[in-house]
């Protein structure tokens, strides 16, 4: 199967968000609600929810890759050696890590390379992974996605559908996360929008 060319469909002025203030929430949420000695985030554009993490515990095991070498490059000094380059459309050779998050990168995964996607995540996932997968964009809404960056948009029921095929939905701890997500205005509405909790089978 050839890759859909995604290159020309990126630009880092639009991509690196400069602000902190979301990962800052997220980190916090994150220790409240899972117990965890190493975190691998897959898609870390320029690390900044790898470099809250590790003013918040600087123990704690952190590793993430991204596609773009833009990105990583963008990234703060103290997580570079932590971030690296990787298409998660190749099959990853990485060891599992306590807790997997992959916010806002499913949706950009050609439809043909989902399910190597998917058994990455579930390849490095030793007890939870938090995932957001947007449900907008694609060829039919080009109003919201320009440059076509959404090959594979999913309405929420549909993202449960296909996951379950590799993980098992944590339903609880989902709504129970969302609903904390409701006190923090920092949280990100899209991310409240799709995200889900799931272990591995």
């Amino acid at each position: 199967m050839k890759k859909i060319d995604i290159d020309s469909r990126y630009f880092p002025e639009e991509e690196l968000n400069h602000n902190q203030e979301p990962y800052v929430v997220l980190t916090k949420m994150l220790h409240e609600f899972f117990n965890f000695e190493s975190l691998f985030d897959a898609g870390c554009r320029d690390g900044k929810l790898i470099e809250e993490l590790k003013k918040f515990n600087p123990n704690t095991k952190l590793k993430g890759c991204d596609y773009f070498q833009w990105a990583l490059d963008a990234a703060d000094d103290s997580v570079k050696d932590s971030i690296y380059q990787f298409d998660l459309r190749d099959q990853i050779n990485e060891e599992k890590h306590d807790l997997v998050t992959c916010f806002e990168v499913a949706e950009h995964i050609d439809v043909d390379y989902c399910d190597i996607f998917l058994e990455n995540l579930r390849s490095v996932t030793g007890k939870y992974m938090v995932i957001t997968w947007s449900d907008s964009g694609g060829e039919n809404q080009r109003e919201f996605d320009t440059h076509l960056q959404h090959l594979n948009p999913l309405q929420r029921h549909q993202v449960i559908e296909k996951v379950q095929k590799y993980f098992n939905y944590e339903e609880t701890l989902t709504n129970e996360f969302l609903q904390r997500s409701l006190y923090e205005p920092h949280f990100l509405w899209y991310w409240r929008k799709s995200l889900t909790v799931w272990s591995p089978k």
